[in-house]
């Protein structure tokens, strides 16, 4: 019995940004992390050239990636060696000089050690010291030309010094960042205290407001007031880092004065006579008419066949919306021609439908 399995000629492979920017990090990472693997060596197998004993064939800062000798070296094949090692590859490749020669010759000690003579190119003689068989961490198997001199400058003294002033700067920057953000939630804090000590947000919705200012990472799924949600999603997306102002206008939902915090790009309304309504009607026999005057617009529900759902057409009786339409309830923003983004409209029974 043979299986066949068709696919469509049409199908597409749709990957998120998200997805393809982890996978371009993770690769590389997976890659270089794996080397000593691939290489079959105990250390590292990348050495950076000091130096211009080896001219022409490496020059000073080229990367040099080697892999483990098979058997013997064979004269002319370009070492990778410690110089005068204790014999812990792995420890000395951080303590002893690593050098990068040719081997010229080689030969035996009366216990069988097997050692190597070697000699840069552009050397005039030898060197003046015999490698033992054990020193050798690899040959060179490819080399990148002055790939290696970022790592020569960060061994330097002046590079040390720039890696330490970067830190430094690094981190005292995000210590006046941090500040600057929580003189920012003080800012906005204080905004609504003064609503709150004038009287038109009640102190209950006060204390919600700054639990969110101070706690922006609360689930959304616990915030069923659309006040809190924005002020949550605002938070989140950087409203802070904005130049935001604050001005008052009318409620697009109920039409009474409203908080309007406007950002750059972002931008979310708290409306106190909003935030203290039941947005879930307690009686089911309440007329479509008698919940029209929730929004500014009005809605039509058109009869449907039995099982199958109704479908609203929606007309604004607004002239400052964005004209932006919610493509799953085909149903234009409420908010202001300014907002650019988080645009909401407002349902037959009062609550909010988020979309960008």
């Amino acid at each position: 019995m043979r299986i066949q399995f068709k696919i469509p000629l049409n199908f597409q492979l749709k990957i998120s940004k998200r997805v393809l920017i982890v996978i371009a990090i993770i690769v590389p990472v997976v890659v270089l992390a794996s080397l000593p693997l691939i290489a079959k060596t105990s250390t590292y197998p990348i050495a950076v050239v000091n130096g211009s004993s080896m001219v022409p064939a490496l020059h000073n800062g080229d990367l040099v990636f080697y892999t483990a000798p098979h058997g013997p070296v064979k004269n002319g094949t370009t070492i990778v060696f410690i110089q005068e090692g204790t014999g812990v590859n792995s420890l000395d490749s951080l303590l002893k000089p690593i050098v990068i020669h040719r081997v010229v010759g080689f030969g035996y000690e009366p216990d069988g050690s097997l050692y190597y003579e070697t000699k840069g190119d552009n050397n005039v003689g030898t060197d003046p010291f015999a490698t033992p068989a054990s020193s050798i961490l690899g040959v060179d198997s490819a080399s990148v030309p002055y790939a290696g001199l970022p790592i020569q400058f960060l061994q330097s003294a002046y590079g040390m010094i720039t890696v330490v002033a970067a830190m430094s700067l690094f981190f005292f920057s995000g210590v006046d960042t941090r500040t600057w953000e929580e003189n920012e939630r003080k800012r906005l804090t204080t905004a609504f205290a003064k609503h709150s000590l004038d009287g038109s947000i009640p102190l209950d919705q006060f204390e919600k407001l700054k639990m969110i200012v101070e706690c922006s990472d609360i689930p959304e799924e616990l915030l069923k007031d659309t006040n809190l949600l924005s002020l949550a999603q605002w938070l989140r997306e950087g409203g802070l880092g904005e130049n935001w102002t604050e001005e008052t206008e009318p409620c697009p939902k109920c039409e009474a004065s409203a908080y309007h915090i406007i950002g750059t790009n972002e931008s979310f309304l708290v409306c106190p006579q909003c935030m203290g309504h039941d947005k879930h009607p307690r009686s089911t026999e309440a007329s479509p008419a008698s919940r029209l005057s929730w929004a500014k617009r009005v809605s039509t529900k058109p009869s449907s066949p039995p099982g199958i759902p109704p479908t609203y057409q929606w007309t604004s009786q607004s002239t400052t919306q964005c004209g932006i339409v919610c493509p799953k309830h085909d149903a234009p923003c409420d908010l202001r021609k300014e907002h650019l983004r988080h645009h909401h409209h407002t349902s037959l029974n009062g609550s909010f439908c988020f979309f960008d």
